[in-house]
């Protein structure tokens, strides 16, 4: 299940860029696991299920899940497998559909209908309730007759493309409404826990490594750096809190600890962001009431207070699902909290040019907040693709920095850098534990599928 999760991570850094996906996507990312004996296929639909399980008890850990599973069983019908098919067959019985072969002495429908002028000799033909695939009949190369809908061999993908993404968000909330019944096995509940622990992790030890990698040309040294490269270099999320700040003098709790840490995570000292928001609070607010009322949290950010613990600057996947701001708050994603107009008239005061505005409103209704951080990044970048957009705002800084102070070498190649932690013990021998869990072993797959 870690395994999974990891690949889409991986698939969520890589599909945005369209040429390294189609690159890459067979040597880095395992993505045709070929399924060559049933045990693996087994693992392969219980990691897929457990995980699921996990991600309903959150609306945008749900669409963030379905979008990954519909790119990455897209990218699997691509691969060619002599048992591929059947496989598919079988997630689409556990999804619910039934999808029939038609005998060849049947004489109740005109095959010359169903091959619909296509030249085509001992293709095998399927069929379904025409209410399967209602979305295929538009297109009118499909032939319907009597209730059923008629498909060629080689036009399958395309249906299990459908089906899948079609039924998956219909599974995902029975999974939710039958949650309690579920977790009632100890050993599903004991997974799940563990692997809660494990996913804090992984995005903890992303963002360490994230600072770690960062350059001295990449990193914040002063607060005058701040002013610097506010505009030019921060992603759209801190650029809305830079603005908020420098307007209001002010920052509520959620927005202070997001910047804070965001500057942390950038390099910038302790005692420099003390000055900063000194600074920028000093029109409201005395130096004896800031020191009694904010330097302390600021301190406390940087592990130099209380538990002395060294928290790392939230990623954008905490971000996305932290509470929308109110009132005066300004934290979070602006491409999640935004409404649409506001979107567009902030954007409209950062240096994008219409078209790329577009993309960007069109993929927020899409609920792609991520891929709108990248499109974004590429508008104020034209022609210039950064490792790691869409995943960390400070990963989007430090590029963007490189790139304006010239140390950007490879220019147009995008960096690949595997989010994964492979080196690590703890998630290793979870994963392998993970591993030996077949269906047969008493995880019955049953339990996460419901008739329609």
């Amino acid at each position: 299940m870690v395994s999974r999760y990891k690949l889409l991570k991986e698939i969520e850094y890589l599909y945005p860029r369209k040429g390294l996906f189609k690159s890459v996507i067979k040597s880095k990312i395992p993505i045709d696991l070929l399924w060559t004996d049933e045990e693996t296929l087994n693992n392969d639909i219980a990691s897929h299920f457990l995980l699921a399980l996990i991600m309903c008890n959150n609306k945008q850990d749900m669409k963030w899940f379905l979008r990954m599973e519909n790119i990455l069983y897209k990218e699997r019908l691509r691969f060619k497998h002599e048992k591929k098919r059947y496989n598919m067959f079988k997630i689409l019985s556990l999804l619910g559909m039934k999808l029939n072969l038609l005998e060849e002495n049947n004489n109740e429908v005109d095959l010359n209908k169903i091959k619909f002028r296509r030249n085509i000799e001992n293709e095998k033909i399927y069929y379904c309730e025409f209410n399967e695939a209602i979305n295929l009949i538009p297109l009118r190369e499909y032939y319907l007759h009597k209730g059923k809908i008629y498909i060629l061999e080689n036009d399958l993908p395309k249906l299990f493309e459908y089906v899948f993404e079609r039924k998956q968000e219909t599974i995902l909330e029975k999974i939710k409404v039958n949650e309690d019944n579920i977790k009632k096995d100890r050993r599903i509940k004991e997974i799940i826990i563990s692997f809660e622990k494990i996913k804090e992790s992984l995005n903890y030890q992303e963002s360490l490594k994230i600072q770690k990698e960062s350059s001295s040309e990449s990193k914040l040294h002063s607060l005058y750096d701040i002013d610097k490269y506010s505009e030019k270099c921060f992603p759209l999320c801190m650029c809305v809190i830079e603005r908020h700040i420098t307007h209001y003098s002010h920052l509520t709790h959620f927005g202070r600890l997001q910047y804070t840490l965001f500057l942390k995570g950038g390099g910038l000292p302790v005692e420099e962001a003390l000055k900063f928001f000194q600074k920028k609070y000093e029109k409201k607010t005395s130096l004896e009431k800031f020191n009694k009322q904010y330097a302390y949290y600021i301190r406390h950010a940087y592990g130099l207070e209380g538990k002395m613990t060294n928290y790392a600057p939230y990623n954008c996947e905490k971000l996305i699902n932290m509470n929308s701001p109110m009132g005066n708050e300004c934290h979070g994603c602006p491409f999640k909290t935004y409404s649409n107009e506001n979107l567009k008239n902030l954007l409209n005061t950062c240096n994008l040019n219409e078209d790329d505005i577009e993309d960007i409103l069109d993929k927020k209704k899409r609920n792609e907040f991520q891929f709108a951080c990248v499109k974004y990044f590429e508008g104020k970048f034209p022609g210039i693709l950064g490792e790691g957009i869409g995943i960390h705002p400070n990963k989007y800084l430090s590029s963007a920095m490189k790139i304006i102070n010239g140390k950007n070498n490879k220019n147009k190649e995008i960096l690949y850098n595997e989010i994964n932690t492979d080196n690590n013990d703890e998630l290793n021998d979870f994963d392998n534990e993970m591993d030996l869990i077949n269906i047969d072993k008493g995880i019955n797959l049953n339990n996460f599928c419901f008739e329609k």
